[in-house]
C-alpha cells in the first residue's frame, strides 16, 4: 500500500479548513449580532470544508480510497443560497 504525504500546498489548504472552522465556532460563539453572523459561520463552515477536500485528491488517496471521489463536487451549491 502506497502512504502518500501532503505536499506544502495541501497542508496549508488543512491549516486554511482549520482555521475557518475555529472562525465559525467564534463566530457563533459571539452573543451579539446572532442571525448575522451565525449567516456568516456557515458560509465560512462551507468553504473550510470544501477547503478541506482538497488534499483528497491526490492519486495515492484517491487510489487508497475511490469511493469518496466526487463527494465535494456539489459542495459549491450550498455557497449560492449562504
Amino acid at each position: 500500500m502506497n502512504r502518500s504525504v501532503l505536499d506544502g500546498w495541501q497542508f496549508v489548504a488543512v491549516l486554511g479548513a482549520l482555521q475557518g472552522v475555529a472562525l465559525a465556532g467564534a463566530l457563533i460563539a459571539r452573543r451579539t449580532g446572532k442571525t448575522p453572523n451565525r449567516l456568516l459561520a456557515a458560509f465560512v463552515l462551507a468553504l473550510a470544508l470544501y477547503l478541506a477536500s482538497v488534499p483528497y485528491y491526490t492519486p495515492a488517496i484517491v487510489a487508497e480510497w475511490p469511493g469518496f471521489f466526487g463527494v465535494s463536487y456539489p459542495l459549491p451549491l450550498v455557497f449560492g443560497p449562504l
